[in-house]
């Protein structure tokens, strides 16, 4: 204990050499920490349901269309449904945005409308209530909803007296019957309802406005399902050749389809900050070897004076552990205060609320600095008690060898090259958000303004409203 407390009194007396490794290890440690995690969370991690490979997104497909991809109209997956063999069941959503008028002021909501099996398909259960029963999923039936869990917290404070409770939807009532966990969905989205199709609409097989997701059987391939459903459209091609013919289906991954959009932006952001972790590796190598050198004189003393090798080294390390822990310490406090903000700051992309922060992603960067602090403390130490005092004395009076300026420069090398790309890559971004901005609109948009018309379900057109704004409902 009492070696601790002389490390620790050695480096009280040089408190802006420890702030500043301390700062720049924090830094590195904090950053590179919770954008592994974000990257982690979003594209490595298996989405948080029941065998996750076996859940993926089902579309209509017709190469001989301008749009190759659409979505799905409620009778073909009602067909789907009753003629494929590979699936255990297939379900589709849209995307509606509808008015609650059951509080003091009107609020505009995030809905989902959800075909019977939904919630079956991810096996998620509920923290608070049921999911829909099948009387509330069909024409006619019950009006009920399901609400997120960032809904539940935001209005309800997550009191379970919410079950039960009713909203008022476009002047209907629906009685709350259950609770999402939030790992389901981000807080883009804040209830499901059931989509009661009529027996008009499920005639129509020309109303296309379902995004579709499936859960496949056990041991069955996402080229299987495809071929199955392929042959499955087929034959309602030959049954139904004016709507249906040349269609076919598309099974693609669902994590693939709720992350594409932000996968190489994210994968980019998190090599700038492993950049930097290394940038902040150097610097602080740099540092500890600089104050290291310029105490050779006075580690060769203690040597000359009776200090044996072992003990030299031992107080060295003991400082740099010291260093470093704290600079771990306050680096995975950074890690967890900036792993809070990014899920505030960054509520547009998908699974934002299934971030924590990594510890392997944690362990890694703390090992690299604890490494760069041992390393870079024991050359010197090593240097400072070999056996020639007299010679690194005599070197001490006069400045720095050869040999540690070698280190010096191979650290400065690192560092400038690493900056280098940095910098590049920083100029090449701030040029295209340059020239996205002084994109000739065609217009002055200086009073313009842009506003939204939500037309019910049942008022003409409405269907053509929900089609354009489904595609994004899984």
């Amino acid at each position: 204990m009492k070696q601790w407390t002389l490390a620790w009194r050695s480096l009280v007396r040089r408190p802006g050499f420890v702030a500043a490794v301390v700062v720049i290890l924090t830094i590195g440690i904090g950053a590179n920490t919770a954008l592994f995690s974000v990257v982690d969370a979003v594209l490595l991690r298996p989405l948080p349901y029941s065998h996750p490979e076996r859940v993926v997104t089902v579309m209509e497909a017709s190469p001989s269309k301008k749009e190759p991809v659409s979505l799905i109209a409620p009778a073909r997956l009602a067909d789907w449904n009753r003629m494929n063999r590979t699936f255990e069941e297939i379900a589709g959503v849209y995307l509606e945005n509808v008015t609650d008028t059951s509080g003091t002021e009107p609020e505009r909501l995030a809905s989902r409308h959800v075909t019977p099996g939904y919630f079956t398909i991810f096996g998620v259960k509920p923290v608070a209530g049921r999911t829909f029963t099948p009387d509330e999923e069909i024409d006619g039936g019950p009006f009920s909803v399901v609400i997120s869990y960032s809904f539940w917290d935001r209005r309800y404070h997550k009191s379970p007296d919410a079950i039960g409770q009713r909203l008022i939807l476009g002047g209907t009532g629906f009685t709350i019957v259950g609770v999402m966990p939030s790992v389901f969905a981000g807080p883009d989205v804040d209830l499901w309802v059931p989509a009661q199709f009529g027996a008009g609409l499920m005639r129509n097989r020309e109303a296309r406005f379902l995004s579709g997701v499936g859960r496949m059987k056990a041991g069955i391939t996402m080229a299987q399902a495809q071929d199955d459903l392929a042959n499955a459209q087929r034959e309602l091609g030959r049954q139904f050749p004016q709507t249906d013919k040349d269609w076919s289906a598309l099974v693609g991954d669902l994590k693939e389809f709720r992350t594409r959009n932000y996968r190489q932006a994210l994968l980019f952001v998190f090599a700038a900050v492993a950049l930097l972790l290394l940038i902040a590796v150097a610097n602080a190598a740099g540092l500890m070897l600089t104050q290291l050198q310029r105490r050779e004189k006075e580690l060769a003393i203690r040597t000359s004076i009776g200090a044996t090798r072992r003990q030299v080294v031992g107080g060295l390390m003991r400082e740099m552990m010291l260093i470093a822990a704290a600079g771990v310490g306050l680096g995975c406090a950074a890690a967890l205060w900036l792993v809070d903000f990014l899920k505030t700051l960054l509520t547009d992309v998908p699974r934002m609320a299934e971030i924590q922060v990594d510890w392997q992603a944690l362990f890694f960067a703390a090992l690299a600095g604890v490494a760069a602090a041992v390393i870079c403390g024991l050359l010197p130490a090593l240097q400072a008690t070999r056996t020639d005092l007299a010679v690194l004395l005599a070197q001490a009076g006069r400045g720095v060898s050869g040999g540690q300026h070698k280190w010096q420069r191979a650290l400065v090398a690192g560092q400038v090259s690493i900056t280098v790309v940095l910098l590049a890559s920083a100029g090449f971004m701030l040029r295209s958000y340059y020239n996205l901005s002084h994109v000739n609109l065609g217009f002055d948009p200086g009073n313009a303004i842009t506003f939204h018309v939500g037309a019910a379900w049942g008022r003409p057109h409405a269907s053509r409203e929900v089609a354009n704004r489904a595609a994004g409902g899984l």
